[in-house]
């Protein structure tokens, strides 16, 4: 929520969808965020605090871009929705997989940039070789510097894929 709060004011419905958490989820964290003086609440919606900005700055610089993409031969189910993050190293990925399996979703990708590429993160198999077709939608999606961290989820309802998307995220750039 912090990210979205940091790109625009927004209120509970709208963080909401975009997070796919459930609406009374969002009030509570945003509560929270308010006591702790992170963010504050205006008629147009919540807002980042300079105070929250400053304290959360180099976690939501990130995070580059959060979307949907429309594969066309990475399909691993109904929705994908992804984000670019600038992040050298990350655990196991089987950890962060298991995270979107908890939130509903049916799997979890990583892509990784380097100066040859797009390439799966967990071998060296290029994304191009493999899989030319959404290699171009990726690369058209997002812009890539050297070791950034593509992550896709996949489920059958946005709200869950966008759930587990924002679950890896925060598993992997939580101070």
């Amino acid at each position: 929520m912090l990210f979205l709060l940091s790109q625009a004011q927004l209120g509970r419905r709208s963080l909401a969808k975009l997070t796919g958490f459930p609406e009374l989820t969002v009030r509570r964290e945003l509560e929270r965020l308010r006591e702790q003086r992170i963010i504050d609440f205006s008629k147009d919606g919540a807002i980042l605090t300079d105070s929250g900005k400053e304290q959360y700055e180099s976690s939501l610089a990130a995070i580059g871009e959060v979307k949907g993409v429309s594969l066309q031969e990475l399909v691993l189910d109904r929705y994908s929705v992804a984000a670019i993050l600038h992040i050298k190293e990350i655990k196991s990925t089987w950890q962060y997989r298991d995270l979107v399996i908890k939130e509903g979703a049916t799997a979890l990708l990583f892509i990784r940039c380097d100066r040859e590429g797009l390439h799966f993160a967990d071998s060296l198999d290029k994304l191009a070789q493999k899989n030319p077709r959404d290699n171009e939608t990726i690369a058209a999606s997002f812009t890539c510097s050297e070791d950034d961290l593509i992550i896709i989820v996949f489920a059958q309802v946005k709200r869950i894929a966008y759930r587990g998307l924002w679950r890896v995220i925060n598993a992997i750039i939580a101070p």
